[in-house]
């Protein structure tokens, strides 16, 4: 008798001691489970900003592309003298135009004109006509610029916006005295064909230069108007 209770004791004890060893091995599996499944570490999300923080547009790398498509525009419309496309980058107000001879003989070569256009009287083949003088021609006036395929990389910015507030209004002195400091401001006073953005609302094309401090040669302005730019201005000093 004492030998069977001695047996069942013993097998009692084997029991429980199995019983233990389950519990602790269901315990480190809900561990194992927890571990799997716990949320991402503030590190996993600070990586996730970054990579969304790249992909937001530079606005000025955006601003330059409008520049550079604004010009090409500008430069199929007058090699192809297409009115429709010229007019389509116009001002609302219209543009004004100047021919001046700042490097002298003024009479013997022609009169200095400032005329104003609108939409309702932009020439069919792009020759502004003066009278008793040769006709503006813009494709004439930015004939090296037709020869350039322009990227953001010809792009020379500076703070100078005197040129985005000037208008048919404004006395041509004025005007000249503006593109003379903007030239100047951008380094560019050797001859060259350039892209000056002017601020963030303006830039201008130029192929030109300073001599003694006056500017000579072409240009053409245009300022931003609901985030396009518009042609309002063709300079073209002698």
């Amino acid at each position: 008798m004492r030998k069977y209770l001695y047996c069942l004791i013993v097998l009692l004890a084997i029991f429980q001691l199995t019983a233990c060893k389950v519990n602790q091995n269901s315990g480190n599996e809900v561990t194992s489970n927890e571990e799997v499944t716990k949320e991402p570490s503030s590190d996993t999300l600070s990586n996730n900003n970054v990579v969304k923080a790249t992909e937001i547009p530079n606005d000025t790398d955006n601003n330059k592309k409008l520049i550079v498509e604004t010009v090409n525009k500008f430069i199929k419309s007058i090699a192809n003298k297409n009115q429709n496309d010229f007019i389509d980058l116009m001002n609302a107000d219209g543009i004004f135009v100047i021919r001046n001879f700042v490097s002298g003989g003024y009479g013997d070569r022609g009169k200095d004109i400032k005329n104003t256009y609108t939409s309702d009287n932009i020439p069919v083949d792009l020759q502004f006509t003066v009278s008793d003088e040769l006709p503006i021609i813009p494709a004439d006036l930015f004939a090296e610029s037709l020869e350039k395929d322009f990227t953001i990389e010809d792009i020379q910015a500076v703070d100078d916006t005197q040129l985005t507030t000037a208008t048919n209004e404004t006395a041509t002195s004025d005007i000249l005295n503006m593109i003379s400091d903007t030239l100047k401001n951008s380094n560019n006073q050797e001859y060259s064909v350039s892209i000056i953005q002017l601020g963030e609302y303006g830039f201008m094309l130029s192929e030109a230069q300073l001599i003694d401090g006056t500017p000579v040669g072409t240009f053409a302005i245009f300022e931003k108007t609901n985030n396009k730019f518009y042609l309002k201005a063709i300079i073209d000093l002698r």
